[in-house]
């Protein structure tokens, strides 16, 4: 266990080095390991964001709640961390949970990972609140929701993620768990903050993992959607290729009385690194962990002073086909000047190179022509890309890291463990559309008018973008640069 004051200390004194991998536009801790964010508010007038930190090493270790502020989602403010493991009941670390803003008071909902004398880890939901949203102090009434309090069919060791919420003047939690047989979401109710009582299932399904991670609330239309990070989930086509993933589930216009099954279900990215996605539902604002479990976590093994990034900030729009659309807020369009337009038709196997350095964002227009297969590859690097490969003949988007050196590999299926993904696309139409973000080992990769995406790392410095196609085809590429 430490101390508020000993991990702000340790922070406040340490030295950052230069990296060639610490982003621009995305935020990554001045030092530490970081990995789900959660909290995200407005408070005072300014957005507030929470995230599982451990600042002492870039490694999975005790953790805290870090915290950062922004205005504009592009600049920074790292603030003092939130809450440290400093209690019987949080020992071995403060997990993830969620933020209500209530009058002048910031409430945090988190996880207690706590060892007990029984040499067993346990899980509780405790509280945290504070005037000033920088220093908090934890409720003399911790656990509010503890192991007395999780019913018989739900595991007692893997109980965290509180969602908070507030209906009817009701505060609820919607709580992540799981039995030998499916996964589960739960939700508590309390009309004072001090008495919390379990209400019913909100979730369960056998189908779709081992555990439901991270849940979140978003309300788009009047229609309620969970955003959570089912653990485990079983390759279904082209979906769920990571050991764990990231979804949105309908619930329906009423919470409370939605059907306990997934009647839908669809996954929010298909690359290789994105997990644990928060959500403003006041503001409709989308904020992801930009790394997987079970990878190999190369920054820690060059010893660089940070690891893993957040990714960029999303509005959640609700289309025409009721499906959630993460586009990235207008905020980047002003710090991103336009420096080049290339446009024209590449040949028959020809291959076009531009060198667009290590921090850019590329928006791209291709033509869609009978059978081709048109090819991007980018942070190339002599004989090392990433592949974006569009297939008209099979409907498909490739996506292809196998080529790197430095490689990625982890727990993951076996399509994963070999570096590549796909999606399934209707590429009926004449041009398809690309927004694609590098901001050194980050890459954001968003299709057709950001319907689909594949966030990803790569290591490999390169700073040429390629393309190249099997029948001739016009394109269009506007590239811009960041702009502090």
């Amino acid at each position: 266990m430490f101390t508020v004051n000993e991990a702000n200390e340790f922070i406040k004194n340490y030295k950052t080095k230069r990296s060639v991998f610490r982003p621009k536009f995305h935020f990554a801790p001045k030092v530490g390991w970081i990995n789900d964010p959660y909290g995200l508010v407005k408070f005072n007038g300014i957005y507030h964001l929470f995230y599982q930190y451990h600042p002492f090493d870039n490694i999975n270790d005790d953790m805290t709640w870090g915290h950062i502020t922004t205005k504009d989602f592009i600049h920074f403010k790292e603030e003092k961390v939130a809450i440290t493991p400093d209690q019987y009941y949080d020992n071995k670390g403060c997990w993830s949970g969620s933020v209500l803003v209530e009058g002048d008071t910031m409430y945090l909902f988190y996880t207690g990972f706590s060892l007990h004398e029984d040499n067993k880890y346990y899980q509780t939901i405790n509280l945290a609140y504070s005037k000033d949203g920088i220093n908090f102090t934890k409720s003399p009434l911790n656990p509010i929701i503890g192991v007395d309090k999780i019913p018989s069919f739900a595991n007692i060791y893997d109980f965290r993620d509180p969602c908070v919420f507030v209906k009817n003047d009701i505060i609820y939690l919607i709580i992540g768990t799981k039995n030998d047989k499916e996964a589960m979401t739960l939700l508590y109710s309390s009309k004072d903050l001090k008495e919390f009582k379990f209400e019913k299932v909100l979730l369960r399904d056998f189908r779709y993992g081992t555990m439901f991670e991270c849940p979140n609330l978003l309300t788009l239309n009047d229609y309620n959607f969970l955003i959570m990070s089912p653990q485990n989930v079983m390759p279904i086509d082209d979906s769920f290729l990571n050991v764990s993933s990231s979804v949105y589930v309908s619930l329906g216009k009423d919470v409370l009385s939605s059907n306990e099954h997934i009647e839908y279900i669809k996954e929010i990215d298909h690359g290789f690194e994105y997990y644990a996605p928060t959500i403003d539902n006041k503001e409709k604002i989308c904020v992801s962990w930009l790394q997987m479990w079970g990878r190999r976590y190369y920054l820690h093994e060059i010893n660089d002073d940070f690891i893993n990034t957040l990714s960029l900030f999303k509005d959640c729009i609700l289309d025409e086909e009721n499906h959630i659309r993460f586009i990235p807020r207008k905020e980047y369009d002003k710090v991103f000047s336009l420096k080049n337009c290339y446009e024209g038709v590449v040949k028959n196997n020809e291959e076009i190179s531009f060198k667009f350095g290590l921090h850019y964002r590329a928006k791209m227009k291709i033509e869609l022509v009978n059978h081709n297969v048109f090819e991007i590859n980018l942070t190339k690097n002599k004989d090392e890309e990433v592949k974006l490969i569009i297939s008209k003949l099979e409907n498909k988007i490739y996506l292809d890291r196998r080529s790197l050196k430095i490689q990625l590999y982890g727990v993951d299926h076996t399509m994963s463990t070999l570096g590549l993904r796909y999606l399934n696309i209707d590429l009926s139409k004449d041009y398809l559309n690309f927004d694609i973000f590098v901001d050194g080992s980050t890459i954001e990769i968003f299709v057709d008018d950001y319907k689909e995406s594949f966030s990803l790392l790569s290591f490999s410095k390169g700073k040429e973008l390629s393309i190249s196609s099997f029948l001739e085809a016009k394109y269009e590429i506007l590239e811009s640069e960041f702009n502090k």
